[in-house]
This record gives structure tokens, sequence and C-alpha cells, in this order.
């Protein structure tokens, strides 16, 4: 009847604790799967024992997410191997992604959430990493409320984000006018741009027609001889009434000279007459009265960089006109120095010098390209030293023969025409292909790696030999280097490490080119813990 308490020992390196057993007696355990538990003992001997297995660790990386999850521990089961069980993700999605499969670092396969895998001890410290896709997009429908107006607007499908709103197409309901769209109790504009993140109707709102007309130095009446402007109020007139409008009397030493439309859309009867109609349309007008004066006495021309004009002995000017140009290029811009051009008026006289900026940055498509075996042939832009781009009229571009080789390949451009003189050059550079890591085995404070063997044809011509680089940290910081000789070579032993500790470890391929070398960028990174 006495309450027994059972305590397993420590499990060896290697091992965790599985379950109790019980051997002879008849007993019944709180907890058989808990390193401490407890049974009333019966009459009788009892014999129970404390079972061991080994395991193993998983290791679980976000990939592009972001986040952490707990490290699988693996149990052998009664076959030497180990059940790995695919997790659910629980890591942070990136943006607009979501999470898709694991990738299993020993062999690079594929595993769903609730997939089983039967794997070896080989596989401590390996990793399944999270691997996401594009979440899928919803669009969205844009539709049109008339709101009381007739017609009917098409249903714009397919939003999502930005999106234009489009001018008012319903009629609108008598006596009013279009004024704006109500989106969401807002109103906007048509050519206004509203972000769209759901189903959204769009309505129209109308308001009622109210057309002004304002005349400046004169009078406006309407056909019941109603005044209906002055310089300083005026009246709403509805669309078609016929308006006669009346110039102010001329200044001394001026005379009327004609109506000018400063706002609305006017056919005057007779725009050059002091007294004349027009017939209001449906919107605000502004109109104005000119007058001129009589026998200006002008002196010679004025002038500033963009135009010129003549001023009477009144004050009055003539309407500016642009300067008209003869240009001359009195000197070329070079490579390192601006040039000149020199330009007169025809007409006034009026001189000035422009620049030309002399050609500062030559930029190429690409600056490293990858060994494919073809010939690569960048495209070349020139930046001037004011930032703008020079036409490729006033150059040519000259490549180094070859451009399909490892090595460095030099561009020259030299210019030409009236304006530009000299030459400049850049360079690019065609680095070795990559290759990736096959397989990483751990050894006693040592590990191996290997990667994949490159064919015979692609390496003599690109590949001297192969840089593993590795570190404790994932971010391979302060990472030691180690090189291998020849293209043949497709595994390295590093030793002298530190004992049971896991390191991060990445390969690339590197050709020597007389006398300089180039190197393919580094392949994804493995892990592996020592022994």
């Amino acid at each position: 009847g006495t309450t027994v308490t059972l305590t397993a020992n420590a499990a060896s390196d290697g091992q965790m604790f599985d379950k109790w057993e019980v051997v002879s007696g008849s007993i019944t355990l709180a907890d058989a799967t808990s390193e401490t538990t407890t049974f009333v003992m019966p009459a009788g001997a009892v014999s129970v024992k404390a079972t061991y297995r080994f395991y193993i660790t998983i290791n679980l990386a976000a990939g592009e997410g972001s986040g952490t999850m707990e490290p699988l521990i693996l149990k052998s089961n009664t076959y030497g191997y180990y059940d790995l069980i695919a997790p659910d993700c629980t890591f942070t999605a990136p943006s607009n992604k979501v999470f898709d499969k694991w990738q299993f670092s020993e062999d690079d396969s594929y595993l769903k959430p609730g997939d089983t895998k039967y794997i070896w001890s080989s596989a401590n410290g390996a990793t399944l990493t999270a691997i996401w896709k594009d979440a899928p997009v919803t669009y969205y429908t844009v539709s049109f409320d008339s709101n009381g107006g007739t017609g009917s607007m098409a249903d714009a499908t397919g939003v999502l984000g930005d999106y234009t709103l489009p001018e008012n197409g319903f009629t609108a309901p008598d006596g009013k006018q279009f004024k704006a769209w109500s989106v969401g109790g807002v109103e906007k504009a048509g050519g206004s741009t509203i972000n769209v993140t759901a189903n959204t109707t769009v309505t129209a709102v109308w308001e009622a027609v109210e057309y002004n007309v304002t005349v400046t130095d004169g009078t406006a009446k309407d056909g019941a001889g109603n005044e209906v402007s002055t310089n300083d109020s005026n009246r709403s007139v509805a669309a078609g009434t016929e308006i006669t409008i009346t110039a102010n009397a001329a200044p001394e030493d001026y005379a009327f000279d004609k109506w000018e439309v400063v706002r609305g859309n006017v056919t005057f009867a007779d725009a050059t007459s002091q007294v004349t109609t027009f017939n209001m349309p449906g919107e605000n007008v502004e109109v104005k009265a000119t007058y001129k004066h009589i026998n200006h006495t002008y002196g010679g021309w004025e002038s500033d960089g963009t135009n010129h004009w003549k001023e009477c002995t009144c004050g009055y000017k003539t309407e500016p006109e642009e300067h008209s140009y003869n240009s001359v290029v009195t000197a070329k811009a070079t490579t390192r120095k601006n040039g000149t051009v020199e330009k007169e008026c025809s007409v006034c006289g009026y001189r000035t010098t422009d620049t030309i900026y002399y050609p500062k940055t030559i930029k190429l498509q690409a600056t490293n390209y990858t060994y494919n075996g073809k010939v690569n042939k960048p495209s070349v832009s020139i930046i001037d030293a004011n930032g703008n781009t020079v036409s490729s009229a006033n150059y040519n571009v000259s490549y180094a023969t070859g451009r399909k080789n490892v090595g460095r390949y030099k561009v020259t451009v030299t210019f030409k025409g009236d304006k530009y003189s000299g030459s400049t050059y850049t360079y690019f550079n065609i680095n070795p292909k990559g290759t990736s890591i096959s397989k990483v085995t751990g050894a006693k404070k040592a590990f191996t790696v290997k990667w994949k063997k490159q064919s015979s044809k692609m390496a003599t011509s690109t590949i001297t030999g192969y840089q593993i680089r590795y570190s404790t940290s994932s971010k391979m910081t302060s990472a030691k280097t180690k090189t291998v000789k020849g293209y043949k070579s497709t595994s390295k032993k590093i030793t002298k490490l530190s004992a049971k500790k896991k390191y991060y470890l990445q390969v690339r391929t590197y050709k020597t080119v007389s006398g300089k070398t180039y190197y393919s960028s580094w392949s994804g990174v493995k892990s592996v813990k020592t022994k």
C-alpha cells in the first residue's frame, strides 16, 4: 500500500529517456512516459526498468519568412531509424506570400505538413526550411450609380489598388449638371485616383445649373434688357440666352480694339464691334474689352533670355515674340571639359551662350556576367555632367574581341559630330558559373563537403578550382576560407575544428586569367555538426 516514486538515471550521450517497463509484479504506473513516476506497492516483489532511445535533432528555418520554431527532437524506433513528421508552419510569412512546403536539407526533398519520412542518424542536425509561394490575388469590381441621371456606364472589372475615375458618362437630370463622383461619401473629380481594396460603388453627384457672366470694362444685358453683369457683380443666366455686351468708352488716346474670351466657350457675333452678342453656353463666362493706343511711336528692340518686343513712348508694348536663334558651336565638349554654343537672334540681335556638358559617366547594361558559353555585349548609355543622357548619335561603341570566356573585357566609346570629341572606356567581367553542395558529412572535429561535379568541357575553360568558406554563424560572420585547386576536385575535408559544434558552409568556383582571379557567386548555405 506504500506509494513508491521512481526516478530514471540521466541518459547517455546521444540518448534520451523513453518509458518505464514492468519486468515483474502487478503494478500500474501513474505515467509510464515520465522520467519521474509513482505506483502503489502491491503484496509481493516488483521489478521495473527505465528504457532509453537514441535521438536526433532536426532544425526548422524560416527561409524568406521570419520568427522562430523549436527544433524537432526525434526518438529512434524499434528498427533503428527515425520517423520525421513534417510539422505545421508557424513562421511569419514574407509580404504577399503564404507557406507552401518544407525543404529537407539532407536530400533536398519536399514535405507537406503531416507528411512522414523515414531517416537515419546521419540526418542529425539537418534542417527543414520553409518554402513560400505567392499569395493569391483578389481583384474587385468598380460599378457606377447614376443617382437619378439616365444612361449607363460599364462596370470596371479586375481592379486592385490604384484606379483612375473616368469622366461622367451619364445624362444629367433636368436642370442639373455633373459635379463630382462620391466614393465612400468623399467627392472626387473625374481623373482622380482611388485605392480599390473591395468591390466599390461610385455614385454621381449632381448640382443645379448656375452660369454667370462677367464682363471686364463693359456691361452685359439679357434679351429682356436686364443687366446681368457689371465689373463688381453678376447673376445667373440660363444656357442659350442671347447676351448683348457693350464696351466702356475708350480712354483718351485709345480706341476700342476687340473682345477677348477669358473663360468659357464663347462665339461673338462680331468680336471687333464695341456692341456685340453671343449665346450663353452651359458654363461660366468671362469676357474682356481691350483697347489700343492710337499712333504708337516705338523705340528699338528690347530683349530677355526668351523673347523680344518693342515699346511705345506711351508705355504700350508689342506682344512678346520668342527669339529666333542662329547657333554656332565654338568649342566641342571633351571627356573632361564642357563645350560651348553661341546663339544670336536673327531678329533683334540678342546673344547668349549655352553649355555643352561633357560626357561624365559610362553606364553599362551589366558590369558582371556569369559564363554561359555565349558572347556578351552589354548596351551603353552616356550621362553628361548635368545629369542628362547623351544621344547615341554622338558616339560609336566598340568592344574587345572574345567576350565569351571568363575574364575582363574593354568597352570603348568614341565621340563624333560637331558637339563632342575624344574617347573613353570602361570594363565588364565574365565570372565562372557556380556549383552547389551535394552532401556534408560530420566527423570528429571535422567535416567533409562534396559538391556537384562540373562537366569537363565547361570546367577546363572556366574553372581553375574551388573555395569553401565556413563559420559557426549562419550569416557567415568571421568565416574561414579553404581553396581547392583543380577543376576535377569534388570534395574537401576540413579539420581542426571544434567538437560537437554546428558549422555553416558554402562553395564557389574561381578562374585565374592573366594573373587576375574571377569568382562565381557562393552556393546556398548548408550546415553540419562535428563529432
